[in-house]
């Protein structure tokens, strides 16, 4: 696939599904992406998914979306798509969990606990859970 037809499925991606991530903030601007970002180098388009202060703490982070682990983005949003319908009565954090249970998957990591200690469904618990069995937990700094 060339880096066109690439980039053009990435942004299909994004543009055609739900929106699987979280946004926060009110008000103009807050139902833009924000967590998909683009960076050139020689000519060339690429593509991340930011995940700052997921995965450690203090930490400006992201993971490049690349033609080898876009699956794992699609499964990610197949298997949040799989929940319960969303209701004023049943809404959680698991619905916007597709950037962090993708970056999860490409590390083969936990995030913070912080992050994940809201999630309901045991489906999302434990594909967090496969991507390390064995998480280092970080304490909060002080």
């Amino acid at each position: 696939m060339n880096d066109l037809k690439f980039i053009e499925k990435v942004l299909s991606f994004f543009a055609s599904g739900p929106n699987l991530f979280f946004r926060g903030g009110e008000g103009p601007g807050a139902e833009e992406q924000e967590d998909l970002y683009w960076t050139s180098d020689a000519g060339k388009l690429k593509p991340w998914l930011m995940c700052s202060d997921t995965f450690a703490y203090a930490c400006a982070d992201c993971e490049e979306i690349t033609p080898e682990n876009f699956y794992l983005l699609e499964n990610a949003a197949d298997l949040i798509q799989s929940l319960p319908p969303a209701t004023s009565d049943n809404t959680c954090i698991d619905r916007f969990m597709l950037g962090t249970l993708f970056v999860a998957l490409v590390r083969g990591v936990q995030p913070l606990p912080q992050v994940t200690k809201g999630i309901k469904y045991d489906v999302i618990r434990e594909a967090f859970e496969t991507c390390d069995p064995n998480p280092v937990i970080q304490e909060i700094p002080e």
